[in-house]
């Protein structure tokens, strides 16, 4: 059996500051959305946390990096 990984960018670009009030719902609903996503089956790997990434890149827009396992017969094309 052959088995692949599939990586992950996401790029944004945000209208408000990560601290506004526009923000807010999407920010608190980050922490358990990410403990979902790590916990799940095929979860590979993901790079830092919103807060960590911003101070990284001052200025920079927010990204996220992950990784996770292909279940076999996803029949993705790889």
């Amino acid at each position: 059996m052959t088995s692949y990984q599939l990586a992950q960018v996401n790029i944004s670009r945000l209208k408000f500051p990560l601290d506004s009030p526009e923000l807010k719902d999407f920010i608190d609903a980050l922490e358990p959305v990410n403990a979902d996503a790590d916990s799940a089956r095929g979860f590979v790997w993901r790079l830092g946390r919103h807060r960590e990434l911003s101070q990284r890149r001052p200025g920079g827009p927010p990204c996220s990096k992950s990784l996770g396992e292909v279940p076999e017969g996803l029949g993705c094309g790889v």
